[in-house]
């Protein structure tokens, strides 16, 4: 079982105190979309600037920890960062996280993605249309030549933990501390990119409802 509560404690919000997470060195990005109600900016434990597309903003309507999560209207929000060699995985292990909360059923959205103007990356979203029972989690490459897809139905208006690993060469989906899905990927994924969360590189498949502390982990495979 995945320790849901560890990305809320992995690093100190105010106040100070040293980080719990084991693998603190290796988070390259730890968003815990807290702020105020409004705001358009998006903290990074890391000090890397995400730069907000679109509506995308801090709500303080739902969340997982902190008091406020980042939200997303579904029609043209996310946020990125600059292509950084801490976002490039190389062959390397990984492990990409969050949570999510689904504002009904909105068809296929991602919710990270790194596959920036056709580099090697992969997107992890939600697919498979908007009928019930439909919406599963899904890793996929630029040509959809690897698709992994999870077992278990997405929940709607509810949070739910979301993670990708991949460990050798082995991609596993996990929802809600479950492991629902795994598969093959012996890539090497490019040396720099530019990360998406809230959707697909080029602002499409956009998620609509709330994400929190996203936290995106090079070189380990925590689950």
């Amino acid at each position: 079982m995945i320790p849901l509560g560890i990305i809320g404690a992995a690093t100190p919000r105010a106040g100070g105190g040293a980080p719990t997470d084991p693998y603190f060195a290796n988070v390259a990005a730890l968003l815990h979309m807290d702020g105020a109600d409004g705001s358009t900016t998006f903290p990074d434990v890391t000090g890397k600037v995400w730069t907000p597309t679109g509506n995308a903003q801090i709500d303080t309507t739902q969340f997982k920890f902190g008091g406020a999560s980042g939200n997303f209207d579904g029609a043209g929000d996310n946020i990125s960062a600059a292509a950084s060699a801490d976002f490039g995985f190389g062959s390397g292990d990984f492990t990409v996280e969050g949570f999510a909360y689904q504002a009904g059923l909105t068809g296929a959205f991602c919710m990270f993605d790194n596959r920036t103007s056709g580099a090697a990356g992969f997107g992890l979203y939600a697919g498979g249309g908007t009928g019930s029972g439909a919406q599963r989690l899904c890793y996929f490459d630029n040509t959809a030549a690897i698709q992994i897809i999870g077992s278990t139905t997405l929940p709607v208006n509810q949070m739910f933990h979301w993670a990708v690993t991949r460990s050798g060469t082995t991609v596993r989906l996990f929802q809600n501390g479950v492991q629902v899905g795994s598969g093959t990927d012996a890539r090497t994924l490019a040396a720099s990119v530019a990360p998406f969360i809230g959707s697909a590189w080029n602002n499409s498949q956009n998620f609509a409802g709330w994400i929190d502390e996203v936290r995106i982990t090079k070189g380990v495979a925590r689950y």
